[in-house]
């Protein structure tokens, strides 16, 4: 495997993401319909101003991954927030969430959610805050991830926004 390159985000990544994003949703359903197309609120799940930051990962000149962090307080699903907390004993502007973790299904398996893990962990630490992140259920390939990286499982609850059934599992970083 050639050099993985993680680096923030530019705007003229944002079509090579939507590709890598539509390939994700035609493989395993992120951010897609039932026919396999993305949803029509992607793009913007994607470019979310609440980000504080956001990088991708390259490999060859080729972005293959994506990731970003924002403050835990600018969550929509306000009733997750008391769940963290509680698993932390810190307070909500102690912690920050990390979203949108996805890597091209071509590129899987070769360490780059890792490397992308690592990066946004390595942020949120020198800030001091707590890392936490959240999926669904049936996402086993990120589950197992998580728990291979040392994150703890605090709860699951059922996700606000839709009926399907499958629980929001959520996650609190190595050592909290």
């Amino acid at each position: 495997m050639a050099l993985i390159t993680v680096r923030t985000i530019k705007a003229s990544d944002r079509q090579e993401l939507l590709a890598v994003l539509a390939r994700c949703g035609r493989h395993s359903g992120y951010f897609a319909d039932a026919d396999g197309e993305l949803v029509p609120h992607a793009e913007a799940s994607l470019f979310d101003e609440r980000f504080s930051t956001a990088w991708v990962a390259e490999v060859s000149g080729r972005v293959v991954g994506h990731i970003a962090v924002m403050p835990l307080l600018l969550n929509e699903d306000v009733e997750s927030i008391p769940l963290w907390t509680a698993a932390t004993g810190q307070t909500t502007d102690q912690h920050t969430l990390i979203k949108r973790l996805f890597v091209d299904p071509a590129a899987q398996g070769t360490g780059i959610a890792q490397a992308l893990m690592a990066q946004a962990m390595e942020q949120i630490d020198s800030t001091g805050q707590i890392g936490v992140l959240d999926t669904i259920s049936i996402a086993q390939a990120a589950m197992r991830l998580y728990q291979r990286l040392g994150w703890r499982e605090v709860a699951r609850t059922k996700p606000y926004w839709t009926d399907e059934p499958f629980d929001l599992v959520l996650f609190v970083a190595p050592g909290h």
